[in-house]
């Protein structure tokens, strides 16, 4: 495996928002964290809005994955553009790049649009063995040879979140101090009970996914 260190950044909002009196993580940044580190990376997530990055670990790691919606797109990019002036390779998700990846593309090497969960562990496998083809990657985006950006389908994703994993790691939410899950905020911890993703479809509307629930087992 060529790459080994993974960071993983939720870009922090500013002033006050829905989540200024909890802050509590986006769990897109968490649940992407746990499954790369399942398949044996190296891996910190840093949310923003709970502590200050480590920057020694992320500008050292081989791939740094950013995770941002609007109110923080602006950080995120200016995060993007300073780590690809080191050449460490940028990929962007959220909802601010999976409704608008043409923008996020100019401050990142690629773009998953949408949950992310299968597509991101696929883009991995490319950068390091070749395989699968970037084109084969569904919810891609990204640019080609000849610098033309390229859109693939949509990612298929389960009709439940079972085979998700469980985030019981104390150490998955870290800044230098290593917030435990458990004690983020009084006691306010986040749960995945379902999940879905509002983008943008070809006629140029809102269209949203399909709920996915945690199976009661």
């Amino acid at each position: 495996m060529g790459t080994r260190q993974i960071s993983f950044i939720e870009a922090g909002t500013p002033g006050l928002h829905i989540f200024s009196k909890f802050p509590i993580p986006r769990l897109g940044a968490v649940l992407l964290s746990t499954i790369l580190r399942e398949r044996g990376y190296k891996i910190k997530a840093f949310i923003e809005d709970l502590a200050a990055p480590d920057w020694s670990f992320i500008e050292s790691s081989d791939i740094v994955c950013i995770s941002t919606i609007t109110t923080s797109a602006i950080k995120a990019y200016k995060m993007g553009q300073r780590l690809r002036d080191l050449h460490i390779p940028v990929i962007m998700g959220g909802a601010h790049p999976t409704f608008l990846p043409d923008e996020a593309l100019e401050y990142a090497d690629f773009v998953i649009r949408g949950e992310g969960e299968y597509s991101l562990v696929e883009l991995l496998d490319s950068m390091d063995k070749g395989v699968p083809a970037l084109r084969d990657i569904k919810g891609l985006s990204y640019r080609d040879r000849r610098g033309e950006i390229v859109h693939n389908p949509p990612e298929n994703l389960s009709k439940t979140l079972t085979a998700c994993p469980t985030l019981t790691s104390p150490l998955f939410i870290t800044g230098p101090r290593r917030i435990p899950i458990r004690f983020l905020h009084r006691g306010v911890a986040p749960l995945i009970a379902g999940s879905a993703l509002l983008s943008r479809c070809s006629e140029g509307g809102i269209v949203s996914s399909p709920l996915r629930m945690r199976s009661r087992n």
